[in-house]
């Protein structure tokens, strides 16, 4: 299958040009480099939506970007009803080049916060 190089998109065969930008079709895509690439540490955790979001917003402020996931168990959901009682830890996570930065700049925030 033929695929566009700039949009991205796979094309039946018998296309050679992609309808949206009009770029001649590739047989396959070049490796990219990308998120999927870079190495990830957990700098932050909690199970509180609230604090991660500002703690996130800390982070992205300063130019870091945050990678944010949770351990719960979405798919659970129609099985077991409201999910209210679950807690859900979530974890902030930057590239390990940026891991010190992100550690400085929390340790930080967290001395303004406790002289507060």
């Amino acid at each position: 299958m033929p695929y566009c190089p700039k949009c991205k998109f796979e094309y039946h065969e018998g296309v050679n040009k992609c309808p949206d930008c009009w770029k001649r079709l590739v047989p396959r895509l070049p490796e990219q480099e990308g998120p999927k690439d870079m190495e990830l540490v957990p700098v932050f955790a909690t199970y509180d939506q609230g604090e991660a979001a500002a703690v996130k917003g800390i982070l992205e402020g300063e130019g870091i970007p945050v990678l944010e996931s949770t351990d719960r168990i979405s798919w659970l959901a129609p099985y077991t009803g409201p999910m209210d009682g679950l807690r859900a830890k979530i974890t902030l996570s930057v590239t390990k080049e940026r891991a010190d930065a992100a550690r400085n700049l929390l340790r930080e925030a967290q001395l303004q916060q406790d002289r507060e």
